[in-house]
């Protein structure tokens, strides 16, 4: 119980002084001296209430001040407006501005954003080098198939050799697919992060009409400049 008590006033303190560190410490004419600095969210140019807080606890508005410069750790203020009743008086204190925070959308910073491209090209490799392995395998495979001596055992190995094959086209599909959708990933994502007046489009699609067929083409643009 003790403890809590020990910790309720020590809040109450820490709350007293956060208020009480915005008061007005001297005034000369229009100008006041504000016990505050630079850290308290406040700039030149902004627009503060004056307040004073009454017998019974309430906090009264009785004057507005424009924060006209900081110096030395104190900010200077000038009187815009005061209360006909009350006069703005030394330990009165402001009303700081309230920060708004507003929602971002997550954001990723060096080369974190460009992860997926690493990642789709890196695997791709790794795909394209076991088809190469199993492409290596069909050969030596159909080589033993030519020099086998039975019936028996060269069409075990020309089912051997087909399954190489079959394993090396697709892994040289995969990976082939896998590079591929890294480097666009890769232009599009660098695309989005540059002045689209400036970059080129990474990626384009165009129709094309040769020799009587109809297809379409695709333009990658490899070599961009760098940003200005």
């Amino acid at each position: 119980m003790r403890v809590l008590k020990c910790s309720l006033l020590l809040l109450v303190l820490v709350l007293s002084v956060s208020v009480y560190s915005q008061e007005i410490t001297r005034i000369v004419k229009t100008h006041v001296l504000i016990d505050t600095d630079e850290t308290s969210g406040l700039k030149p140019g902004n627009k503060v209430s004056v307040l004073r807080k009454t017998p019974t606890g309430e906090e009264k508005k009785i004057g507005k001040l424009e924060i006209i410069m900081f110096k030395e750790g104190k900010c200077v203020g000038k009187i815009i407006s005061e209360n006909p009743r009350y006069k703005i008086g030394v330990g009165d204190y402001i009303g700081l501005p309230k920060i708004v925070k507003t929602k971002t959308s997550p954001t990723y910073s060096g080369d974190n954003k460009y992860l997926l491209s690493y990642l789709s090209i890196g695997t791709g490799i790794v795909a394209c080098g076991l088809g190469y392995y199993f492409y290596d395998q069909a050969d030596q495979s159909y080589e033993d198939h030519i020099a086998a001596s039975t019936q028996d055992e060269r069409m075990r190995l020309f089912d051997k050799t087909t399954s190489f094959d079959t394993k090396s086209n697709f892994s040289f599909g995969i990976g082939g697919a896998l590079i591929a959708f890294g480097v666009i990933n890769y232009l599009i994502t660098h695309h989005n992060n540059a002045s689209p007046a400036y970059y080129e489009k990474p990626v384009s699609i165009y129709p094309i009409h040769q020799n009587g067929c109809v297809g379409m083409g695709v333009h990658l643009c490899l070599n961009r400049p760098d940003k200005p």
